[in-house]
């Protein structure tokens, strides 16, 4: 999946759930953490087929000591992956407050 196809799915899923009465997909937490997850795996992927073993720099700073190494990688393969969390419920939290905001004002009229 490009990364136009994903804007362009997100927004016209989004655009969808401006009628009222239809709810938009992305404000279901499984599917965000679905879409974070599977962009950071074809991130991983395809950094590692264009760049092969020096993709994984990113995990194993230059210049860090060896007797830290596995600290270090395991640090930043935790916060790598915590990207993915936070992507994920950045996402569903913006589209929940939304909807949420929208049925609240629709409440007072």
């Amino acid at each position: 999946m490009s990364i136009t196809s994903l804007h362009s799915m997100l927004f016209i899923s989004n655009l969808i759930g401006m009628i009222p009465g239809v709810g938009t997909i992305t404000s279901d937490a499984t599917f965000t953490f679905f879409l974070s997850f599977s962009t950071i795996i074809s991130i991983i992927l395809f950094g590692f087929t264009l760049h092969s073993a020096r993709f994984f720099a990113i995990i194993y700073p230059s210049g860090t000591p060896i007797v830290m190494a596995p600290f270090i990688i395991l640090i930043e393969l935790v916060s790598y992956l915590a990207r993915a969390i936070s992507l994920g419920m950045r996402l569903y939290a913006n589209m929940f407050a939304g909807h949420s905001l929208v049925k609240i004002l629709m409440s007072f009229t």
